[in-house]
């Protein structure tokens, strides 16, 4: 199998797992953007999570990874598959295979921001295999005596499609949920002290659920009406990493950064909301 590196869209994952998913839905389905229809947060919300919670950017619980809410569709499966049994599966089949800790700089001479890295992996008809990984793009071919040194489990992950029209997923009742969402308030918790890197990361979450948030609209025809606040999201992003960088940390431009970051997200969530009603229309015509 010969990967295609345009098959990904990385800016939209917030995981391995995702990315390939996302890499197989752009493959093989149509309007696949719509998975997305759960995955609006506001960034109160994210701050709240990661800075009360404890949760981290790498293992985030409060939103729905995109596998769980294919899989609750009944559109995707991930069959756990004895790592032995391999050898005897059905070529051109498609596999997630966790790595060994050292495997991530062994075979694919990186550091990862996870400890559970996977690989996608393609079983060719000559019975070889071929891998890709996702960040950065890299591909190569391995033995049956490879998956067996590099892999993390004992088991691996086979990717079943079950239906490729993603719009299934999508009705009156989604969509008034996602419209209830957007308009919402989230309230942001009192006496945070702000590490910037923790608030850069909420920033990143953002900027993923935003970017998501405009190919779901994109996905029914309505144009990037939202790129100009996307800019100003990469911007304070890249203003945050910079500070963390350098460890200049200047608590007061941290809180200005996030009263910017709240008025674009009110921006965002108004132009959302006066689209809905072109979704709501499309997806009664489509019968869903």
């Amino acid at each position: 199998m010969n990967f295609r590196e345009s098959y990904f869209h990385n800016e939209f994952g917030l995981s391995c797992v995702e990315d390939y998913i996302i890499y197989i839905l752009c493959k093989d389905t149509i309007n696949w953007a719509r998975i997305f229809f759960k995955s609006y947060v506001d960034i109160e919300e994210i701050i709240n999570y990661l800075f009360l919670e404890g949760q981290e950017y790498s293992s985030i619980k409060f939103i729905e990874r995109i596998q769980n809410t294919l899989i609750q569709n009944g559109m995707l499966n991930l069959v756990p598959l004895e790592l032995k049994n391999v050898e005897n599966i059905e070529k051109k089949l498609v596999f997630l295979m966790e790595l060994k800790d050292d495997a991530t700089r062994g075979l694919l001479n990186i550091n990862t921001w996870r400890n559970d890295h996977f690989i996608m992996v393609y079983k060719d008809v000559d019975d070889k295999y071929s891998y890709v990984n996702d960040r950065p793009y890299l591909t190569g071919n391995l033995e049956y005596k490879d998956l067996l040194k590099y892999a993390g489990k004992e088991y691996v992950l086979d990717i079943r499609l079950i239906n490729n029209d993603i719009s299934a997923v999508v009705n009156e009742e989604s969509l008034f949920q996602l419209e209830q969402k957007l308009n919402s308030q989230s309230i942001l918790a009192h006496n945070i002290w702000f590490e910037c890197e923790k608030i850069r990361d909420c920033i990143g979450i953002y900027r993923v659920v935003v970017k998501r948030l405009q190919a779901f609209f994109g996905s029914y025809g309505i144009s990037e009406f939202m790129r100009d606040e996307i800019e100003m999201i990469e911007h304070i992003y890249l203003r945050l990493e910079y500070m963390n960088l350098r460890r200049n940390y200047d608590i007061e431009k941290i809180n200005t950064l996030i009263d910017e970051i709240i008025c674009i997200q009110k921006k965002i969530k108004r132009k959302a909301l006066e689209r809905m009603e072109i979704i709501y229309e499309q997806c009664r015509r489509e019968g869903y």
